[in-house]
This record gives C-alpha cells, sequence and structure tokens, in this order.
C-alpha cells in the first residue's frame, strides 16, 4: 500500500488528482491509501513522517507548498514531493527541497502517470533498507540507507554521517558495507569512501560537497564515479531509480 497525500485546496484538482491515482492503480496493479488536506498549515503542523509520496500545491493562502515542503524536509528526507502548479516558473524552487518534478495545471493523465512512477520508485529506494547500528552508549539504533550522506573507513570501523548530523561508528569493512549501500545509491569516490549520489550538490575535478562537507575525490575513480553519477540521474529524470 502507497500512502498518498494530496494538499490542494482546489476541489476540482483534487478530484482530478484523486482519479489519476486511481487510474494508475487500476492499471498496474498499485493499491494506494490517499489522505487530502486543503492546505499546508495544517498538514505541516501535524505532519507524521508516514507518507510515501505527497503531492503540493504550490499556490495556497497563509503557506504556500514550497514552504509547506521546506518545512517537511526538515524532518523526513525520504517522500517524494511533486509539486502541482499553475505556472512552471516556479518549479526551479523545487530543487531546493528534493522534489521530484512537479505539474503544470490541467493537468494530463500521461504526464501523470510517468511523474507517478518516478516518485514511486524515488521513495520505495529512499525508505528501504535499514542498518543497525550501535551508539558509544551501547544503545543499538537502527538507520536506514536513505539517512545516510556518506560513510568512510576509520581503521576497523565505518563511520556513518547522518544528514541530521550525527555519525555513527560501527565496527565492519567498508568493502562488506559497501555491498548493500551501492545498490541503493551509492558509490566509491576513493578507497575509503562511498557517498549518497542524492546528496551531492557539488563536483568539481578533485572533490565534492556532500551534506556540506568537502571530500576527495580520487583521480583514478573519477571517470567511473563520473558515469555512475550520470546513469543514477538519468534514472531519476527519466525511468526512475531507487532515489
Amino acid at each position: 500500500m502507497i500512502k498518498v497525500a494530496i494538499v490542494e485546496d482546489d476541489e476540482r484538482d483534487f478530484l482530478i488528482l484523486r482519479n489519476f491515482l486511481e487510474q494508475y492503480g487500476k492499471d498496474g496493479g498499485e493499491a494506494f491509501d490517499i489522505c487530502r488536506f486543503q492546505n499546508a498549515f495544517d498538514f505541516v503542523s501535524d505532519y507524521v513522517p508516514e507518507y510515501d509520496i505527497i503531492f503540493f500545491d504550490i499556490e495556497m493562502p497563509r503557506m504556500n507548498g514550497m514552504e509547506g515542503a521546506r518545512r517537511i524536509r526538515k524532518i523526513d528526507a525520504g517522500v517524494a514531493i511533486v509539486f502541482v502548479t499553475n505556472m512552471a516558473q516556479y518549479a526551479i524552487q523545487g530543487y531546493d527541497v528534493d522534489a521530484i518534478d512537479f505539474l503544470v495545471k490541467p493537468i494530463i493523465y500521461t504526464g501523470f502517470a510517468e511523474k507517478l512512477r518516478r516518485a514511486i520508485n524515488f521513495s520505495v529506494g529512499r525508505r528501504s533498507t535499514p542498518v543497525l547500528v550501535c551508539t558509544e552508549e551501547g544503545a543499538y539504533i537502527r538507520i536506514l540507507c536513505s539517512d545516510v550522506c556518506y560513510i568512510e573507513k576509520d581503521k576497523n570501523y565505518v563511520l556513518y554521517h547522518c544528514r541530521d548530523g550525527h555519525v555513527y561508528r560501527k565496527r565492519e569493512q567498508l568493502h562488506k558495507v559497501s555491498e548493500m549501500f551501492c545498490k541503493h545509491g551509492f558509490a566509491y569516490i576513493n578507497s575509503g569512501c562511498i557517498v549518497n549520489f542524492f546528496d551531492i550538490r557539488q563536483l568539481t575535478q578533485t572533490s565534492l560537497t556532500v551534506c556540506g562537507i568537502e571530500l576527495p575525490l580520487a583521480r583514478h575513480r573519477r571517470q567511473e564515479f563520473v558515469a555512475e553519477y550520470m546513469r543514477w540521474l538519468g534514472g531519476r529524470t527519466g525511468e526512475g531509480g531507487n532515489h
């Protein structure tokens, strides 16, 4: 069951989105649990990170969808966000909140179905594969692949650097860890570090920036890494990928 929130104040546009979801479900065998919210303020105020996809109308009173999405991203990195708007020029702002895409009204089914498929792929990849790590206090906690920006080797340990700023240390070998993480949008940038493609903000000849941290990109890895990154970007903007 895919849980979907539609944040839309216009009744007609809400019904179109709901009907398109139901049609997609019938055509593709997907099941959707659809919740409707008429304004972003109430949705954000009571938000619980339990949704897989959010359709956010941008033009709404009191709080617009863009601001609502910014607040959601602070507590939920895994939900797929698709903006719905009358004005395409707003769409570029969606990159600030890692939006999947945008739909321009009036919405047509073919475009909707393509972007919904991307959103489903994104959400499934982001929320999957938990990792159990032990804190310094000896407590075990669960993190997700999608929570991790990059992982680096530290002698006989690996350090999980998470999006929320926490760093978790676990006694294991990086090459064992990478076998799983590289299936979920990660890749080696040097022999001692793998990064999450989703969190890359800048890429140069010798380094890349992930979650505000500049990391060295090995010369012998650069060509292969860039090729892997381009394939990932193509999957995300085309058929959809793990992120």
